[in-house]
């Protein structure tokens, strides 16, 4: 009998939780559905060495089965359905509408996106990273704000707006680019503030850890309560020198 990290309870704990849900790795299954594998360095090379795992990175000895199979199993359900448009009823389903604005910045403008389930879904994978020990995850450790992500995802409150606010980014619409690629989490610096950010599949996200006031540039990027979401794309061209930002690597 352990405490489970999630609920705080003395119980029997799962030897297997995902840090990174499966699903999200579907595009880094080889046909053998083994899981490809490179480093933030490796990615930049197109002859860049590849190791393969059988599956992503988890661990055990975190969670309950409650906390992993129903508190997070329901969101990873949800948002799964969300983000590969299967299996939610019309009603449900986000309506997806591409856009170019002024200044030739492509976005997509999500609507009818559930602001609590995947606000929290991601905010799952934030806090999961920081209490993981893998090596994968040894940049993420959000201290104070771990055990305030912990109350929010268990009690089910995505809090405000502008509470943990994030933004994603992608170049899924660009052919050209490797969708099969997971880069090292990282935590940066802007203006003062802790950003982590993760890159899974061709999504760039973004979180903001912090309690002080928030960059104002998040306010039309990160999820509404009126269940609306920008999602921004990175312009044609620009793939690998986005890929090499965030992995830290200098393009000079």
């Amino acid at each position: 009998m352990s405490k489970c990290r999630l609920c705080l309870k003395e119980t029997t704990l799962l030897k297997k939780s995902h840090i990174i849900p499966d699903f999200m790795y579907q595009e880094l299954y080889d046909e053998k559905h083994s899981f490809i594998l490179t480093t933030n360095h490796e990615i930049t090379k197109p002859d860049g060495k590849k190791s393969f795992r059988p599956t992503g990175e988890y661990e055990g000895n975190l969670l309950c089965q409650n906390c992993d199979n129903k508190i997070i199993g329901d969101l990873e359900t949800y948002a799964s359905k969300t983000l590969y448009g299967k299996g939610l009823p019309p009603e449900q389903a986000p309506v997806v509408i591409n856009h170019k604005n002024q200044q030739g910045i492509q976005f997509s403008f999500v609507k009818n996106i559930d602001y609590k389930k995947f606000k929290l879904f991601l905010l799952s994978i934030l806090w999961r990273a920081s209490i993981s020990t893998r090596p994968f995850f040894n940049e993420v450790s959000l201290g104070p704000h771990e055990e305030r992500l912990r109350k929010m995802i268990f009690e089910g409150n995505p809090g405000g707006e502008m509470d943990y606010p994030f933004q994603l980014k992608t170049y899924i619409n660009d052919k050209s680019m490797p969708t099969d690629y997971i880069g090292q989490p990282r935590t940066m610096r802007y203006e003062g503030h802790r950003i982590v950010t993760f890159f899974i599949c061709g999504i760039f996200y973004g979180f903001l850890v912090s309690s002080h006031s928030k960059p104002t540039e998040l306010n039309s990027t990160t999820i509404k309560k009126s269940n609306e979401l920008k999602i921004l794309h990175v312009p044609q061209g620009k793939g690998w020198e986005f890929i090499a930002k965030f992995a830290g690597i200098s393009t000079d």
